[in-house]
């Protein structure tokens, strides 16, 4: 997140609309994370992550 915020930064002034966007992702994922939650695309990383933490996870079914 930091890194698009970053990234978003650095454009000219007239990009305020976009600084505006990922100021209102960035408190969408805080909301998220707050209450324990995730939305597609994070349950999706989720299980990558966890994945790699337990290679055998599953397995079983």
């Amino acid at each position: 997140r930091e890194t698009f915020r970053q990234a978003i930064q650095s454009l000219p002034d007239g990009e305020a609309r976009l600084i505006e966007l990922a100021e209102i992702y960035d408190t969408y994922q805080d909301w998220l994370l707050d209450h324990n939650w995730a939305d597609t695309e994070g349950q999706g990383w989720l299980a990558a992550l966890a994945l790699e933490r337990q290679p055998d996870l599953g397995r079983h079914l």
